[in-house]
């Protein structure tokens, strides 16, 4: 009985057909998809890569940082092992954390910006960044711990002086009050000195409102788990500096802020403000509560995984590209040192990162420049010498030239955009590390360092940027993996449900992930209706 005739068969007999014709029909088709897997054999194309070309990671310029960095960086990762962009990266956010309240950059006689830098790292868990942070950030958190500790004090005082204030501004209302019921019932005499004594009281409670205990700024700096929203408010009420440091971003690009669509746009619209140094304002439905911050310094340094990057990018992705919130970040995505790492007793003392400490030190401890009010901060400026403003212009330039169609930054405009700008950057952080009580021209040779560091981070931009891929395509990556590993050519869903990758044991994720490798023709997907029935792989694809 061919496939056709039992087909036939069991519709017309319907409930009464021969329950073997069910395994009959089962063995035909199974069959006939066996015959059709062994027919692609001879006619398969050659498989399209599932995504544009890995590019390899070019090693990081460690020699262009300033030697009390540098030496801080090689000696604490020789004991670390973690990845040198890592550590650097982690050294660097230190520096422009501890500068950035000392002065702003000033590129030309329009051009002057803050010196602040935001960075991220992409890599899995694992990899050990909180143990540089650990060690770089120590200072700047003893700094803060104390002056912490200062304004907790000073705080008790203002309570008690504030319960004062309003004591006496209750007692002069009550006056106000008294005369003013006095000149309601008054007349003549009695009534205008009432009316006079009711004037002095309001002149009274005017001065004494000029006199209200100012508020004691109790420092936070350090901002982990917070929305862009949270930061202004605490730039308002407590600091004039602060850093975002998260060692796992995903609770920073997952709070509500940066992942729902409706707040997205506004997130990263305060975040680039705080990047260029603007005015941030909030209004709120209670008026009271509205707020304009003036004069803020804010760094940023992530650590996030590139699954989160992912889920983040394909939800948000042209709105952070666009706005050029991306763009802004110094992005590293380091090849994995894990697997590598051999156990090291840690050193008695590690003297190139005690000297970098005290530098942070001497930074972090400098009184905040502020405006005559203590409102704001009012930065002196760091220019650039003649030598390092023609590197500077002829880098900015050469930029220009290689964002046009087909050249070297094309795909990576936002980043190129704001290159000039972090370049600056880079050079005034180099230049206050170096010169840790002079706030004066940048020279050549350290403007060359900076622009040297930000063309690797131009093409760690764009490598990094490209490996970013939809979960789908990861999944594809994955499975593709494991099916050239096997024996067989030919295999059943069951098998991967049962066998295969962990990621894609799951139906959804498993169908996902082959209809991803059929397009790109690593396998064909066998069917009878809408049920997979066999997987048969590409003759031509290689492991």
């Amino acid at each position: 009985m061919s496939l056709a005739q039992a087909k036939h068969y069991l519709q017309r007999e319907g409930t009464l057909a021969n329950p073997q014709v069910h395994h009959r029909i089962r063995d035909l088709t199974q069959d006939g998809i066996s015959s059709e897997g062994r027919q692609f054999n001879d006619d398969w194309p050659e498989p399209e890569p599932l995504q544009g070309q890995h590019l390899s990671a070019e090693n990081y310029p460690v020699e262009v940082l300033p030697d009390i960095i540098r030496e801080a960086v090689l000696e604490y990762q020789s004991f670390g092992q973690q990845p040198m962009p890592m550590v650097a990266q982690a050294a660097l956010s230190a520096a422009s954390a501890a500068c950035q309240g000392l002065a702003d950059v000033r590129r030309d006689d329009v051009l002057v910006g803050p010196i602040s830098l935001s960075m991220m790292s992409i890599a899995e868990s694992g990899e050990r960044k909180s143990s540089c942070d650990t060690v770089f950030l120590k200072p700047i958190r003893e700094v803060i711990d104390r002056r912490r500790t200062d304004a907790l004090e000073e705080e008790r005082w203002y309570t008690e002086d504030l319960a004062v204030w309003e004591a006496q501004r209750k007692r002069l209302h009550s006056e106000a009050a008294k005369f003013k019921a006095q000149a309601s019932i008054k007349s003549g005499g009695a009534k205008h000195s009432a009316l006079a004594n009711l004037d002095l009281i309001k002149e009274e409670i005017r001065l004494h409102l000029d006199d209200r205990p100012i508020p004691v700024r109790v420092p936070t700096f350090f901002y982990s788990d917070i929305t862009p929203q949270g930061i202004g408010r605490q730039l308002n009420e407590n600091d004039f500096v602060g850093s975002v440091w998260e060692s796992e971003a995903g609770v920073t690009f997952g709070s509500v802020g940066m992942s729902a669509p409706n707040f997205v746009t506004q997130s990263l619209g305060t975040l680039n403000k705080l990047w260029d140094g603007a005015a941030l304002d909030a209004i709120r439905a209670d008026s009271g509560r509205n707020f304009r911050v003036y004069g803020r310094r804010v760094s940023i340094n992530l650590m996030i995984q590139p699954v989160v990057l992912n889920e983040y990018l394909i939800n948000a992705g042209k709105t952070a590209r666009g706005s050029g919130f991306l763009g802004r970040f110094l992005i590293t995505a380091p090849p994995s040192t894990m697997g590598t790492r051999v156990y090291q007793t840690p050193p008695a003392q590690m003297p190139a990162c005690t000297r970098f400490s005290d530098c942070l030190e001497t930074l972090m401890s400098k009184e905040l420049p502020l405006n005559e009010a203590g409102t704001e901060l009012l930065l002196p400026m760091v220019g650039m010498n003649e030598s390092a403003r023609t590197n500077w212009i002829d880098f900015v330039n050469d930029v220009e030239q290689k964002l046009g169609a087909d050249c070297d930054f094309c795909e990576i405009r936002d980043a190129a955009a704001k290159a000039g700008d972090n370049a600056a950057r880079i050079a005034a952080v180099f230049h206050l590390v170096s010169n840790r009580t002079e706030v004066d021209d940048i020279d050549g040779d350290t403007m060359q360092s900076a622009i040297t560091l930000m063309y690797w981070y131009l093409d760690e931009f764009n490598r990094a940027l490209k490996d970013v891929s939809p979960p789908e395509l990861l999944d594809a990556e994955i499975l593709l993996s494991w099916l050239l590993k096997q024996d067989n050519c030919h295999h059943t869903p069951r098998q991967i449900q049962q066998l295969g990758p962990r990621a894609t044991r799951q139906k959804t994720k498993r169908d996902a992930a082959l209809k991803v490798l059929e397009s790109h023709a690593y396998v064909r997907v066998l069917k009878s209706g809408s049920q997979i029935k066999q997987i048969v792989v590409n003759p031509k694809a290689s492991a």
